[in-house]
């Protein structure tokens, strides 16, 4: 077990201003609850921010384009 919190024992000098943003985001959206839907999801502020950041890292990183459905297909359902 650690004796100090996992944030103290850091070295915030040996990682990028990138993952300090990335960790301070973490650290934000970890305290609050989590939704159980993607429209639960929407109606909160700070889920709303992280879904934008996921789309905007999962683009620089070219990891998928977003894409418009095929004809006679539907999107996935927020079904629990």
């Amino acid at each position: 077990m650690l004796s100090k919190p996992l944030i103290t024992s850091l070295l915030f000098s040996h990682i990028t201003l990138y993952m300090k943003k990335q960790l301070n985001f973490t650290l934000a959206i970890s305290s609050t609850n989590e939704p159980k839907s993607y429209n639960e999801a929407c109606t909160q502020p700070e889920w709303i921010k992280a879904i934008e950041k996921e789309i905007q890292v999962l683009q620089l990183n070219k990891t998928w384009d977003l894409a418009p459905l095929p004809k006679g297909k539907t999107a996935i359902d927020d079904k629990p």
